[in-house]
């Protein structure tokens, strides 16, 4: 089964769950949250919300919630960058889509595990450092992919990228 998560389809999903909320959900929907979303927590901060967390990290969250007798959610936190995502997903209640797409068929998910979401820029980094600090919270996560790594001109890789 392979996850779609390009770039194209993500703005493509976001167009069409606009205003996506669990009240206005079609019953046809099957992957749905079946949890209580008022009732989970914040328990893992995540750095990056990127394709990758949320086809994986994300995804896997909320089939626990859907299994039960859990209430971790997620907080995202996007440092730089994103806006147009976390205002977006602000927008849906912080529920979007996830397509698996297999070899002979196609399923969407929608995704509820994350509860909220911080951006440097509108909410700044002392909201961000307070939650990150936040007794309830047990995990800060990171995704670094291909885009956290650059090179120099000469081949010298840089850890950090300037833009």
């Amino acid at each position: 089964m392979k996850i779609c998560l390009t770039n194209r389809v993500d703005k493509q999903i976001i167009m069409v769950n606009k205003m996506l909320n669990l009240l206005n959900l079609p019953e046809s929907i099957l992957h749905k949250p079946l949890y209580d979303r008022k009732k989970i927590t914040s328990r893992i901060v995540h750095l990056g919300f990127g394709a990758f967390h949320r086809g994986h990290q994300a995804l896997l969250t909320d089939r626990l919630l859907n299994k039960g007798n859990c209430d971790w959610g997620i907080c995202e936190v996007n440092i730089v960058g994103g806006e147009e995502l976390i205002n977006e997903i602000r927008k849906q209640d912080h529920l979007y889509t996830v397509l698996e797409k297999g070899a002979t068929s196609k399923e969407a998910f929608i995704i509820g595990s994350v509860k909220e979401s911080l951006l440097t820029l509108t909410d700044g980094i002392d909201v961000i450092l307070e939650k990150m600090a936040d007794p309830v919270v047990e995990i800060v996560s990171l995704t670094v992919t291909e885009k956290g790594y650059c090179m120099f001109p000469g081949g010298a890789e840089s850890r950090v990228r300037f833009e």
